[in-house]
């Protein structure tokens, strides 16, 4: 290599460092003036040409922020002879290009490049071009356990099918960390523990499945209930070490009742926060908004997030649910097989000495974490033992899962469930106008007769145990009794079938208890 030919690539790599760190702050003032800096200096190898093209380009992009496409100025080489180049490159094999948007992705840390401009810069003129025709992805997924880049399949459904020459992009990143020692983990143990004492075992093995098993379901919810400042997040902070920072994510329940914008649940462990300000949503929309990401089928959840297509992820998220209110957060039916409730009796540090002396004994905790502690734990879920837990299983309701409900439950809905259980004695089926019959005069129930009573007879049906027994043969899905059409409903211990089946006999008036 001459010597002219040197001084000529060192001019390059210092101006493309330059620009760099000047398009990554998207400062168009400084980014002008930068390159007019390198064109007005004496000396150079470049030619001002050079200087002149990309300054140009530079100074006609509309607003800050917009770093345009530079590479026809920077690049020099005929479109043949760089794409020969560039095929061969070794740099562009950590990059793959996202065909739907134009973007493109490092493949080590999933970081998105918007711009062409940065990634000719980064790896040289022409780059952008090789990569897009060398590294094409067409879907973005989520998967725990897949490689990087998935090819030659796509998404049917909830299935991944061969497709050739459609490759998937997999954001997942796998936990790396030095092993620790799985026999030193006192201090978060004892936290575990003296928090939940009579739940401790069930959230340990719940978090050491997630640990060992990132890309399975297990089919419920951890809630870990208090009072405020005792230790919930902070019992938690040692899976961002075991399943990875990236992995674990916490949002407020505001922000994860957002369906429009949801990348938190591209996440082994996500985390909602105080499960009390629902934002837009209620307690009740919130829980059955909630239900396809706590348990599988379904298989895949779809994921939109800012600037980024919407596109399916494996549903593999483990959710952890924190909450200082029994009465008045979140709601539970008694029916409920997807949440695990663990509640602490743990009293929030009162008074000024309390509260100094409990935030001296986490700052403790938190130093044992950094300093090798949240590696111990992280090794102890990695290698627990899990043969006594069935993670398609639904969980134990602890005495705080019907504290919750007893709090979540109006006085309507008793009423409506001593009529049923007491009066009618449960029969397979119903219909409103018997609970109305045979209900007191000054029951709640009877506000039925009501528009807004009406709207609430199905909900309360449904807290006491039935559900609503579709007729096939007609349109409106009501049955013939008595010369009237009529609305029955039918007991949820019956299937499908048993139900029609119940309702057929009570429309027929030969309703009998069913073997």
């Amino acid at each position: 290599m001459s010597a002219q030919t040197a001084e000529q690539k060192a001019e390059r790599d210092t101006f493309r460092t330059a620009l760099k760190e000047l398009l990554e702050t998207r400062d168009k003032k400084d980014t002008v003036a930068i390159l007019e800096k390198y064109g007005a200096s004496n000396g150079t190898t470049l030619a001002p040409e050079y200087f002149a093209d990309v300054l140009a380009q530079v100074k006609a992009l509309p607003m800050a922020g917009e770093a345009g496409e530079v590479s026809g100025a920077i690049e020099t080489e005929t479109e043949a002879e760089a794409d020969e180049k560039l095929k061969k490159r070794k740099t562009l094999i950590g990059f793959v290009c996202y065909m739907p948007d134009g973007s493109f992705y490092k493949i080590s840390t999933g970081k998105r490049y918007e711009k062409p401009a940065m990634i000719n810069i980064m790896c040289g003129p022409g780059a952008a071009r090789a990569i897009a025709k060398y590294s094409p992805v067409h879907e973005l997924t989520w998967i725990p356990g897949q490689p990087r880049v998935i090819r030659d399949k796509e998404w049917d459904r909830d299935e991944l099918i061969d497709s050739p020459e459609n490759n998937l992009f997999n954001t997942y990143r796998a936990p790396t960390y030095e092993p620790g020692d799985p026999n030193d983990i006192a201090p978060w143990l004892d936290l575990v523990k003296r928090l939940y004492p009579n739940e401790w075992r069930h959230i340990v093995m719940w978090l050491a499945y997630k640990t060992q098993h990132p890309a399975d379901k297990v089919n419920h919810a951890l809630v870990l209930g208090g009072a405020p400042d005792i230790g919930k997040d902070t019992l938690l902070a040692p899976l961002r070490v075991a399943v990875g920072k990236k992995n674990f994510d916490g949002v407020s329940a505001s922000q994860a009742a957002d369906e429009k914008f949801n990348p938190h649940l591209e996440n082994v462990v996500l985390r909602i926060d105080e499960a009390r300000d629902f934002g837009e949503k209620n307690r009740y929309s919130f829980y059955e908004m909630t239900k396809p990401w706590l348990a599988s089928p379904p298989e895949t959840l779809t994921v939109a997030d800012k600037n980024v297509k919407a596109h399916p992820i494996l549903n593999c998220v483990g959710v952890v649910i924190t909450t200082n209110h029994k009465a008045g957060g979140m709601y539970l039916p008694a029916n409920d097989r997807r949440h695990f409730v663990a509640w602490s009796d743990v009293p929030s540090p009162a008074g000024p000495m309390s509260r100094a002396a409990s935030r001296l004994k986490f700052r403790k905790l938190y130093a044992w974490y950094a300093g090798g502690g949240a590696r111990n734990v992280a090794t102890y879920l990695a290698t627990m033992d899990l043969s006594r837990f069935d993670p398609k299983a639904p969980p134990p309701k602890t005495a705080a899962f019907y504290e919750i409900v007893r709090a979540n439950t109006a006085p309507d809905q008793d009423d409506v469930a001593t009529i049923v259980v007491d009066v009618l004695g449960r029969p397979d089926a119903l219909t409103i106008e018997q609970v109305i019959s045979v209900a007191d005069s000054g029951s709640t129930a009877l506000d039925w007769s009501t528009t807004s009573g009406k709207r609430q007879a199905p909900r309360q049906l449904e807290a006491a145990g039935y559900v609503h027994a579709h007729n096939p043969a007609r349109e409106d899905g009501r049955w013939k009794k008595d010369g009237k059409a009529v609305t029955i409903y039918a007991s949820n211990r019956l299937t499908p079938r048993q139900r029609i089946a119940a309702a057929e006999r009570l429309a027929s008036g030969k309703l009998e208890p069913w073997d």
